[in-house]
């Protein structure tokens, strides 16, 4: 009965120990690729294009995180910080897909907001 009992203890210990080995920026990178699929099927990107929307969309979010994560509680900053950050990505990612497809990227957002 001792033996069950402390491979028990070791296996739920085991268990412990490899779920805090997890990616951190697990639900960030599911988040990022859902917002690339979701405009690739607004605005239908290249290969190219969604790699680098993945990539500055995902480097947005972890500046997110570690921005909200260091100034908690304080919400004026953190809103200023966010609305900083987004127009600077939202930049980038207009050069890459171009004036008309962002605009029909825009149309859509707002659509799929409407309807919510």
């Amino acid at each position: 009965m001792k033996k069950f009992t402390v491979l028990l203890f070791v296996m739920l210990a085991s268990i412990s120990i490899k779920a805090q080995e997890a990616n951190p920026n697990e639900k960030l990178e599911a988040e990022s690729n859902k917002w690339v699929t979701e405009m690739n099927q607004a605005v239908t990107l290249s290969e190219t294009e969604q790699k680098q929307i993945y990539d500055i969309d995902l480097a947005k979010r972890i500046k997110f995180a570690e921005f909200r994560k260091e100034n908690a509680g304080n919400q004026p900053v953190i809103k200023e910080k966010v609305t900083e950050l987004n127009k600077a990505a939202f930049a980038q990612m207009k050069k890459i897909v171009g004036d008309d497809r962002w605009k029909m990227w825009n149309e859509y957002r707002k659509a799929q907001k409407a309807n919510k």
